[in-house]
Formats: C-alpha cells, sequence, structure tokens
C-alpha cells in the first residue's frame, strides 16, 4: 500500500482563529487501518473519503465508528461513487482510522483545525451533475469559510491530476493503480468574503467518467 502524506501544509489553511489544514493522505486498495502521521487535538475534524469503480455500497463493518456523512451520495453507473464523512476528535483524539476497502477503492484522509464545532459545514455540499468533472460552485454564508474541491475519476487506476483547481491548495490524490481503478482528488482554498465560490475542474492524464462535489465549512 502506498501512501502520500502531506503533514502541516497550511498553503490552503487561514490565519489565526481560521481553518488549518493540518495532515493529509492519499492511498489505494486499503484494507489496513491508516495512523494519523501527527498528533491530533480535541475538535480536530478528520475528513475520510473514498471513491469505488463498483456500483455497490459494501458493508460498512470494520470502519472507524462516529462518522457523519457531509455530501448528498450519488451512486449510478458509469462515474466513481464517492463518499464523504467527518468526526470531531473527543478529548482522546484518535490515533488511526479506516476508510473504504476492496480492490477498487481508493481513500483520502483530510483532517482540519479550527471548524466550528456546532455548524460545521457553512453550506450544502453540492454535487456536479452526473459525468461532469468540475466540482460545482457552493455559496459559503461566512467570512472565512475553507472550500474544499473534490474530483474523481472512473476506470482508470493509474490516473493522476495534471492540473488542479486554480487557487486551491493542500492538494492530495488517491488511486487504485491498474487499467481499472478509480481515482479520487482534494484540493482547499479559504473564502476571505462569503459568496459564490465557483473552482475550476481537474484535469486528469486519462479521459472517463468523472463526478465532483464541492463542500464548506465553517471557521470557528
Amino acid at each position: 500500500m502506498s501512501v502520500l502524506i502531506n503533514p502541516y501544509r497550511f498553503g490552503g489553511g487561514g490565519g489565526a482563529g481560521g481553518i488549518t489544514v493540518v495532515e493529509t493522505a492519499g492511498y489505494g486498495n486499503a484494507s489496513t487501518v491508516y495512523n494519523f502521521s501527527e498528533t491530533l487535538l480535541e475538535n480536530d475534524l478528520v475528513i475520510r473519503a473514498w471513491a469505488n469503480d463498483i456500483n455497490t455500497q459494501w458493508n460498512s463493518s470494520g470502519q472507524t465508528a462516529g462518522y457523519t456523512n457531509a455530501i448528498p451520495h450519488l451512486a449510478i453507473n458509469g462515474v466513481p461513487n464517492i463518499w464523504i464523512e467527518y468526526k470531531f476528535m473527543g478529548a482522546t483524539p484518535d490515533t488511526s482510522v479506516r476508510t473504504g476497502t476492496g480492490s477498487k477503492v481508493c481513500n483520502i484522509i483530510y483532517v482540519l483545525r479550527g471548524v466550528d464545532t456546532t455548524t460545521p459545514q457553512d453550506a450544502t455540499a453540492v454535487r456536479a451533475e452526473p459525468a461532469l468533472r468540475e466540482p460545482p460552485p457552493i455559496t459559503t454564508v461566512t467570512d472565512g469559510a475553507l472550500v474544499i474541491a473534490v474530483g474523481g475519476l472512473d476506470d482508470d487506476g493509474d490516473a493522476v491530476v495534471i492540473a488542479w483547481p486554480t487557487g486551491y491548495t493542500d492538494q492530495v490524490e488517491a488511486n487504485t493503480g491498474g487499467t481499472s481503478g478509480s481515482a479520487l482528488a482534494f484540493s482547499s482554498k479559504i473564502v476571505p468574503t462569503a459568496g459564490v465560490e465557483d473552482p475550476t475542474f481537474y484535469q486528469w492524464n486519462f479521459t472517463d467518467g468523472s463526478n465532483g462535489y464541492t463542500t464548506a465549512w465553517r471557521p470557528a
């Protein structure tokens, strides 16, 4: 299993009192637990996401408990099935997390600090129309919200991003490897003034069925 870890990449985080990206990781075909590379703090927000090439929702037994769905999930043939869930760390933060498993599953971990614990999502997450790779626009309501642009690709397990949404940092991607499978990418941006944020699209080195989401996270 190959794991790409970018601990303490602050390019997408805010200043004092804002949201900070603490840790990111991407890996494919996860049948093992991911161990955080950093010591998490109480109220850190862990986002776990995975993409699946197969149009099924597998049994969640074995996954770390306590996570909440963050997106309007879409399960149709021809595009990657993407799942995004989150969990606030308690007084004794987790040291590991398990996400999706399977030969055609890839995973991303994204840890945020400074998210509002009462209303973590600043706006309802939005999904691209089927087979559109461009993360759709989202309207934030709080100054300094952090927007995460999500992109996924179907049937190309070796796919990598060759152009990221403009102005988005803390970039992380994952794929399953091989001629089939799936690929998934996250990047984020602090939006200083509330309003419409419209990320540009993810450009991959392959062309196939794709899917995109945009989420917004409220600063504490």
